[in-house]
C-alpha cells in the first residue's frame, strides 16, 4: 500500500477514533483519614482507552471499544478529534469477549468506520492501529504494522465463568500496542 493511501485512510478514518475515560467513585476506608481536600465519594480517573464509531441514528452514535475500558464506570467522558467531550451511556458490555458499545449524543460524530471483514484478512497484510496510548495526552496515535496471524486462540482462566477456561479467537499484529490503545482501530 503506498504511503500516501495509507496518509489518506488515517485522514479520513480519525475523526470516528475517539478516546475513553472511565471515572469511577473512590470511596475512602472508614479506619483512615481521606486526603486533605478530598470528601466521601469523590471521582478519580481509573483507565482510559479508545473506541471507535461503527453507528448513528437519529438520535445517538453508537461506539465499540473493550469491556475493561469502560468496566466499574460511573461516568464515561468521551473525547473527540474536534477537540469536544461529553459524557456517554453503555448500551451493553460482555466481559468474556471483551467487548462494549456506548452511546453518545449523535451530533458529536461526523464519521462513522464500517467493520470489515475478518475472513478475508490475510498474514502480511499492512495496517495502522489507531488509539490513545497511556492516556489522552498522545490522543490519535497511529502505528504501521503487519498481520501476523488472522486465527490466534488464546485460551484464558475467565474470572467471569468462575475459573473455567475460555478460548477466543484474535487477529494478530505487529503494530505498536499499548495501554490506552484498547479499543481502538485496527485498519486496512
Amino acid at each position: 500500500v503506498a504511503v500516501s493511501e495509507l496518509a489518506d485512510m488515517v485522514e479520513a478514518s480519525s475523526p470516528a477514533i475517539v478516546g475513553i475515560v472511565n471515572i469511577q467513585e473512590s470511596q475512602y476506608n472508614q479506619y483512615f483519614y481521606p486526603q486533605q481536600g478530598q470528601s466521601e465519594g469523590t471521582t478519580e480517573t481509573t483507565s482510559s482507552g479508545s473506541g471507535v464509531i461503527f453507528k448513528k441514528d437519529k438520535n445517538y452514535a453508537y461506539i465499540v471499544t473493550n469491556n475493561h475500558v469502560i468496566e466499574n464506570a460511573n461516568t464515561l467522558e468521551v473525547s473527540l478529534e474536534s477537540g469536544e467531550s461529553t459524557t456517554a451511556e453503555v448500551v451493553g458490555a460482555d466481559a468474556l469477549s471483551d467487548l462494549a458499545v456506548i452511546k453518545i449524543p449523535v451530533e458529536y460524530a461526523t464519521t462513522v468506520l464500517e467493520f470489515g471483514d475478518s475472513s478475508v484478512l490475510r498474514a502480511g497484510e499492512t495496517v495502522v492501529a489507531i488509539g490513545n496510548p497511556l492516556g489522552l495526552d498522545l490522543y490519535g496515535t497511529v502505528t504501521q504494522g503487519i498481520i501476523s496471524a488472522t486465527n490466534r486462540v488464546v485460551s484464558l482462566e475467565s474470572q467471569v465463568s468462575q475459573g473455567s477456561v475460555v478460548s477466543n479467537t484474535f487477529i494478530q499484529t505487529d503494530a505498536a500496542i499499548n495501554p490506552g490503545n484498547s479499543g481502538g482501530a485496527l485498519l486496512n
